[in-house]
């Protein structure tokens, strides 16, 4: 089965999204968010220290299931496109270009 989702809206601004998100995720250990569904949740198995290069894991509530990808701007053919200074007040932006497909 593979999970499929564009994560656009998920990682769009790093000084939003990514901000919250690295509070509960750069703890030790893997701390999961649920998705809408409740089918599945994802987490950061080492939180986001460098918005470029991270590790985000996705699996199914019931633990039956788990998939992880590296995300990172440093990839050959990276889809993980990242900005410097886009806009005032914005140190980065990051956006995935396309579809992130995780095998569980």
């Amino acid at each position: 089965m593979k999970f499929r989702t564009i994560i656009l809206s998920l990682f769009a601004v790093a000084s939003t999204s990514l901000a919250i998100l690295t509070e509960r995720a750069d703890s030790p250990g893997l701390s999961m968010n649920r998705c809408l569904n409740n089918h599945y949740e994802f987490g950061f198995r080492y939180g986001i220290g460098n918005i470029e290069n991270f590790t985000l894991v996705v699996q199914a509530v019931n633990g039956t299931q788990q998939g992880y990808r590296v995300i990172s701007a440093y990839a050959v053919n990276a889809h993980w496109i990242c900005t410097k200074n886009p806009t005032h007040g914005l140190q980065e932006r990051c956006e995935l270009v396309g579809v992130l497909c995780i095998e569980l």
